[in-house]
């Protein structure tokens, strides 16, 4: 599922705006726009999440001038995104479930994440298929951040089985996780 057009513009006012305001303050990229290619929005988009510094500084110049929801949005992505590997596996009517491929075993976890515009399953060529990225909370929904890039690892039919096999070991261990921050109380496990 995508998002609405309200919600991509408010996503891109935020998070694209955000993003090109934090670089004309500190110019970690030479030029940054919303017309700039992939290579320069992932390169931005890493560099921002990796110094979160830039978020509280963003945060707070925000803090004065715009509605308390758009601040929540800001703050609950510095505070809650997930950025690494992940392995999509099924494109289901409401979302993309996706295994977020952590080191920390407690940390691989199931989201059921929603594309911004173009969905997630026309972005690789089969599923399932490893992926390296940044998914963000979003009021009520987890998102991906846009880019996504694919690792070309190829899935014989015997990793197929054994990554499906974990997908419903975790799924029902702790359900799809459909909203940031997991583990409090207005988050719900879905089976799915």
């Amino acid at each position: 599922m995508t998002l609405s057009l309200q919600e991509l513009a408010l996503f891109d006012e935020l998070f694209k705006g955000g993003i090109i305001e934090m670089n004309n303050r500190h110019h970690f990229l030479p030029s940054l726009s919303s017309k700039s290619g992939v290579q320069s929005w992932s390169t931005a988009i890493f560099f921002v999440f990796e110094n979160l510094d830039l978020w509280d500084e963003q945060i707070s110049l925000k803090s004065k001038t715009s509605p308390r929801e758009d601040v929540a949005i800001l703050k609950s992505w510095k505070n809650h995104f997930i950025m690494g590997e992940f392995m999509m596996m099924k494109d289901l009517p409401k979302y993309t479930t996706v295994v977020h491929l952590s080191h920390d075993p407690s940390k691989v976890l199931i989201y059921g994440v929603w594309s911004l515009s173009t969905p997630m399953v026309k972005m690789v060529p089969s599923m399932p298929a490893v992926v390296k990225g940044l998914i963000l909370p979003f009021r009520d929904k987890i998102i991906s951040s846009g880019l996504l890039g694919y690792m070309d690892m190829p899935i014989d039919e015997k990793a197929k089985k054994g990554f499906y096999e974990l997908y419903e070991k975790i799924k029902n261990d702790t359900g799809v996780i459909e909203t940031l921050p997991w583990g409090t109380q207005r988050t719900q496990k879905k089976r799915t």
